[in-house]
């Protein structure tokens, strides 16, 4: 198993040197951030924001 060096609390420095690294992908960054906003947004009752198709373009 392998660790992803994605996740909540990853400053932006570090994902940016582990996509140069392609240790990440830039789409999985994205969709790793889209997943959590989305977790977010159900809870606080919010049915509005960013879909992956839109930025998947």
């Amino acid at each position: 198993m392998t660790h992803s060096p994605i996740d909540l609390f990853t400053p932006a420095v570090e994902l940016a040197a582990a996509i140069r690294r392609k240790e990440a992908s830039p789409v999985e960054v994205v969709d790793r951030c889209l997943e959590r906003m989305d977790a977010l947004g159900r809870h606080a009752g919010r049915t509005d924001g960013p879909r992956p198709g839109d930025v998947h373009r």
